[in-house]
């Protein structure tokens, strides 16, 4: 209950400041017909985002959803703090305002997590970090978080090799299976994988349920048929909040990189969409029915 008050409290604030320009909102608690064993809330109308074919028919557009969802997801993890852990399409309904906007009710918010100032402001720099490969920010906030190996953690989140990951080949180059390993590249690989272990093994717990959110709001944008790119939006968030202090000159080029990296993933999907094509009329006379690998899925997980 207080979760979902807190909530709907942030969304007309933060929307009354014009800090976010989106339609969010939750169900209203009624503590006066609550108790410690019984949570009474107003019934939310709306769309379920679990049923898509509905959500078109009804007008609906999914670019504009997505917007709305990951600019509420990301002031959660980057600024406020308090993230809703639980964000499947069966928790989250859409309908129509007063005013005929498309307004986004969260429902069910009963598993929540909470970062401190500390480690929400350092993965907003993490996150912005990455993306222009400032690598000594990556590192520091990477150590702010306390994770080991900073570069796996990126490379995990990003689906990206990012730093040493890149000289143990990740991300790209021949695929072999281990008896065609040389011991050098054998011992190679059970570094990362130790180096793995280690890095879970440092992951701050409050950060478990953030990637859970992460993930589930992936999945509903690759339901959307990716209307929008998720990631930029939840980078451009993080840039907001990861309290860089640079000069104009550095800004610009912090800007540059920023997007010649999604310049950079945009014509890597698409070929990667072409390759995946390619492949499968390929391999559409060269085995039975049904036997087929589709690539394209993989590629629309990687755009998602």
């Amino acid at each position: 209950g207080i979760n979902a008050e807190y909530g709907k409290q942030w969304y007309q604030r933060r929307v009354r400041e014009a800090v976010v320009s989106t339609q969010s909102t939750g169900p209203e608690v009624h503590w006066d017909l609550s108790s410690r064993r019984i949570l009474t809330m107003e019934y939310a109308e709306g769309v379920n985002l679990v049923d898509v074919p509905q959500l078109k028919s009804a007008g609906f557009d999914l670019g504009d959803i997505m917007r709305k969802l990951v600019r509420v997801f990301g002031e959660q993890v980057f600024n406020t703090g308090h993230v809703h852990s639980d964000p499947h399409p069966g928790n989250i309904l859409v309908r129509k305002d007063q005013n005929g906007k498309t307004e986004v009710v969260l429902i069910d918010h009963g598993l929540y997590e909470r970062l401190s100032p500390t480690l929400r402001q350092a993965f907003a720099a993490f996150w912005h970090s990455v993306i222009i490969e400032d690598d000594e920010t990556v590192q520091r906030s990477g150590q702010e978080m306390g994770l080991a190996h900073p570069d796996i953690f990126a490379t995990i989140l990003f689906f990206k090799a990012y730093g040493k990951m890149k000289k143990y080949g990740f991300g790209g180059g021949s695929h072999r299976v281990p008896s065609d390993l040389s011991e050098e590249e054998r011992k190679e690989m059970e570094e990362v994988r130790s180096m793995g272990h280690e890095m879970f093994n440092s992951l701050p717990k409050q950060l478990g349920l953030v990637i859970r959110n992460i993930r589930l709001t992936q999945g509903i944008n690759l339901s959307f048929g990716i209307p929008v790119n998720r990631t930029r939006l939840m980078a451009e968030i993080a840039v907001k909040y990861s309290h860089r202090d640079t000069d104009l000159w550095t800004s610009i080029k912090q800007r540059m990189k920023f997007e010649w990296h999604f310049l950079y993933l945009d014509v890597r999907n698409r070929l990667l969409e072409w390759a995946a094509w390619v492949y499968s009329l390929w391999t559409r006379n060269q085995t039975k029915d049904g036997d087929r690998t589709d690539l394209t899925q993989a590629v629309a997980f990687l755009r998602a």
